[in-house]
């Protein structure tokens, strides 16, 4: 009974808090970050925004490090991930944490595995499963996205995954492996269908100073586009 009213306490808080205190915050972090809020967007204690962010309407942030210029699109929902400057993240983009046994383990449910009681109760009285996996754990972050990467609609991120630099996933894929920078990922799941520039590209790329270009500073950025470096190679 006791946790039952401890639980439904914590619940009216963050109701409460949610509704009367947010707002103050979020209008707080869009003048200091020169970002863009929507309507329904909401990020936990442990989100840091890098500045000229968009969340779109009904995204969902908990311990993320989202870097400078990123955006995510409506309904995202985002946990315990980093992600690089310049990323362009679209709609219903979702993580999928909590592994399960699924060989030589009598039940897949946490109960007869796990202590944490997570879903209301437990079994047991030790782990016998490992029921997370870090992409960098000093960090706490179990994906890791880097800079420039372009990921679709409808995308689910397992734990445990490094997207690499410029990186491009298609809209619907299920990504359960490490992505190497500069490739096209499709699939459920994402396989490896293509590179985004060929030997002849990158070399322009590297001619024209835009290896590595989002550590510039937007200044320097502005400069560039404004010099047609940006344009197609």
């Amino acid at each position: 009974m006791s946790s039952y009213i401890s639980r439904k306490i914590q619940e009216w808080g963050s109701a409460l808090f949610r509704a009367f205190v947010f707002p103050f915050i979020k209008l707080k972090t869009e003048l200091s970050t020169s970002g863009v809020i929507k309507q329904g967007a909401y990020f936990n204690k442990g989100t840091v925004l890098g500045g000229r962010n968009y969340l779109g309407r009904e995204c969902y942030l908990t311990h993320v490090e989202l870097g400078y210029g990123s955006y995510l699109a409506e309904h995202g929902r985002l946990i315990d991930t980093s992600v690089g400057k310049y990323c362009s993240l679209g709609p219903y983009l979702r993580c999928a944490f909590g592994l399960h046994p699924a060989k030589g383990y009598p039940s897949t449910h946490p109960a007869f595995y796990s202590t944490s009681g997570a879903e209301g109760f437990t079994y047991a009285d030790k782990d016998s499963f490992c029921e997370e996996r870090f992409a960098d754990e000093k960090r706490g972050m179990k994906v890791v996205i880097g800079n420039n990467v372009w990921i679709g609609a409808c995308v689910t991120l397992t734990e445990g995954i490094k997207i690499g630099d410029g990186a491009v996933v298609a809209a619907g894929s299920l990504v359960k492996d490490d992505l190497e920078p500069y490739t096209i990922y499709a699939g459920v799941p994402a396989k490896k269908i293509g590179e985004r520039f060929t030997e002849e590209q990158r070399k322009a790329l590297s001619e024209r100073g835009l290896e590595n270009w989002w550590e510039k500073s937007s200044a320097e950025l502005e400069k560039l586009v404004k010099e047609g470096r940006f344009t197609a190679l």
